[in-house]
C-alpha cells in the first residue's frame, strides 16, 4: 500500500514522480549535504528512503522553492479544488434576499437558459 501525503497543496504518494534540480543548496551546509544524497531521486518514495530524518521538511520547502516539482496529480488536484470551492461558497445574505450557494445559482442559470431556448 502507497502511502499518501499532501504538500503544499499537491496531493502526492509514494510512488508520485518527482524531479529535483541542481543542488542549490549553499555549499558546506548541512542541507546542500542531505540534497547532494537524495537529488538522484525519481519518485517520493526514494526520496524517503535516501533522507528518512528530513523527508518531509526538504520536501516541502524543496517544493515551495520550486527546487522539486511534483509530475503527476496536478491536473486532478485542480479540478478537485475548483469542485470543493464552488460547492462551499455561500452567497451572503443582503437585504431580501435569500442565502443561496453558487452551486444553486448555477443550477437556476441553466434551467433559466434551457427554458429560453424552447
Amino acid at each position: 500500500m502507497s502511502n499518501e501525503y499532501v504538500v503544499n497543496g499537491n496531493k502526492i504518494n509514494d510512488d508520485t514522480m518527482i524531479e529535483l534540480k541542481p543542488n542549490p543548496k549553499r555549499a558546506g551546509s548541512m542541507a546542500h549535504d542531505r540534497y547532494g544524497i537524495y537529488m538522484e531521486a525519481v519518485t517520493v518514495a526514494e526520496l524517503k528512503e535516501l533522507n528518512p530524518n528530513y523527508f518531509m521538511a526538504d520536501m516541502r520547502y524543496d517544493n515551495m522553492k520550486g527546487f522539486l516539482t511534483f509530475l503527476e496529480e496536478a491536473e486532478d488536484k485542480t479540478e478537485e479544488v475548483i469542485e470543493v470551492e464552488l460547492a462551499d461558497m455561500v452567497v451572503k445574505p443582503e437585504a431580501g434576499i435569500e442565502e443561496r450557494s453558487y452551486a444553486e445559482d448555477a443550477r437556476d442559470e441553466v434551467l433559466v437558459e434551457e427554458s429560453t431556448e424552447a
